[in-house]
């Protein structure tokens, strides 16, 4: 992806709001359903669904098609982590992935399983110095934004890689 047009300008408001409000929202409001979501294979239709809804939330200039748009489920370390492709990035802040991390489910009081933590990371794209384009690994956790410094390339497996030294 070293090819990266880089615009000038807010992010896209379909990008952005995807990304960084409704994915984690949904997130945030039913992790053990989106879970099960992901798990049952449902992940890409769910995502197109939620990409379609912001984008009726979107003013004209800020929609993006949804051309490469896609998630890929993976188990790492007993945990479930669930990569969500993006649009290519071409604003500041707009991500090239996210990845949903479901921990495994606990067993509480008198045995009754109960869904494990969940994390919400992204991979933005930002500029170097040199007016260059660089990622970004950030992580939403109870409604703040961490920046966590420079992140891996744009590649899934780095990205996955990368998170594990942050769970």
């Amino acid at each position: 992806m070293s090819d990266i047009q880089l615009e000038d300008g807010e992010p896209r408001e379909q990008h952005y709001a995807f990304a960084h409000f409704a994915l984690p929202g949904v997130l945030a409001s039913n992790a053990a359903g989106a879970s099960e979501l992901f798990a049952a294979g449902e992940g890409n239709a769910f995502l197109r669904w939620l990409w379609d809804q912001v984008g009726q939330k979107c003013s004209q200039e800020g929609l993006v098609p949804s051309d490469g748009l896609y998630c890929r489920v993976r188990v790492e370390d007993e945990r479930r982590v669930v990569v969500v492709h993006l649009p290519e990035p071409r604003r500041m802040t707009e991500a090239f992935m996210v990845a949903l991390v479901f921990d495994p489910p606990t067993r509480g009081w008198l045995g009754k399983r109960k869904a494990g933590p969940t994390r919400y990371f992204t991979l933005e794209l930002s500029t170097d110095l040199e007016g260059g384009w660089r990622t970004v690994l950030c992580e939403w956790r109870d409604e703040s934004h961490l920046n966590m410094g420079d992140g891996p390339s744009p590649d899934e497996d780095a990205f996955v890689a990368a998170l594990t030294g942050c769970l």
